[in-house]
């Protein structure tokens, strides 16, 4: 990823996106708190999160998942029953 957004000569996915193709796209918001940007992937709610209402580094995740997280609000709910 980083060789085609750089080959392209864009700072990230999203300058590379808005120059290729809309310029209206806008970055995730976290669907936790709207006010902060997403960058992770909430695995159970299948919704963008922000690294500040998620968490990460499950041991059941494969490393290398490192965008892969669970949002607090549903880690408080299932995390007895996913052994974390």
């Amino acid at each position: 990823m980083d060789d085609i957004v750089s080959g392209e000569d864009c700072n990230d996915g999203l300058e590379l996106v808005r120059k290729t193709v809309a310029e209206d796209i806008h970055p995730s918001k976290c669907w936790v708190d709207e006010s902060k940007p997403a960058g992770y992937y909430c695995i159970i709610s299948e919704k963008p999160v922000s690294l500040e209402n998620s968490k990460g580094g499950l041991s059941w995740l494969p490393r290398g998942a490192d965008l892969t997280r669970i949002s607090t609000k549903l880690f408080e709910e299932y995390g007895p029953w996913i052994g974390a």
